[in-house]
């Protein structure tokens, strides 16, 4: 969740001056932010890795319900717009631009969809990883074989039955005479 909100907040940023670009700012004002896009490209598939990891052993993930994510997400990735531009703002004006000024209220609907994306994919890798458990249950076998055990195979010492540990303590016959 958190790779995916970095990446969405990312996004909102740049798609926002992509689309309404703002002229009257300074071009080295978002210079700070060009190593970030390979950041979180490492980022998202260090999360990837992750989450296929805890999926392939059996973790099912809670996700909550969808609108609720949605409103959240959306409304997070609006504050750290929010912050990040009066930030900016306060670095390069002296705080005197305002942020949704000159294009920037495209940030809202930028992060009603990037939240909404966000929420998607939540709520998809719940899913997945609960079909993934379900299937995992479905074929695991019934009896319990060490790894050990299998590696080692015929050499390794097995239990007696319960019907032969009376015959273990007795010791070799007599010699007949």
């Amino acid at each position: 969740m958190a790779a995916l909100m970095g990446a969405g907040a990312f996004g909102v940023h740049q798609l926002r001056f992509a689309l309404a670009p703002d002229h009257g700012r300074s071009l080295h004002a978002h210079t700070y932010l060009a190593p970030v896009g390979a950041v979180l490209v490492g980022v998202l598939l260090f999360a990837l890795a992750a989450a296929l990891a805890r999926m392939a052993r059996g973790v099912v993930e809670k996700a909550p319900r969808f609108r609720r994510l949605w409103a959240g997400t959306s409304a997070s990735l609006i504050a750290v717009y929010c912050v990040q531009e009066s930030i900016e703002s306060l670095l390069t004006h002296g705080g005197t631009t305002p942020m949704f000024a000159r294009g920037g209220c495209i940030a809202v609907p930028l992060a009603l969809a990037i939240g909404l994306a966000i929420a998607v994919v939540m709520r998809g890798a719940a899913a997945a990883s609960a079909v993934v458990a379900a299937s995992r249950q479905a074929h695991q076998p019934t009896v319990s074989i060490a790894p050990l055990e299998v590696l080692l195979g015929p050499w390794s010492p097995r239990r007696a039955r319960a019907a032969a540990r009376h015959l273990a303590a007795r010791g070799p016959p007599l010699p007949s005479v």
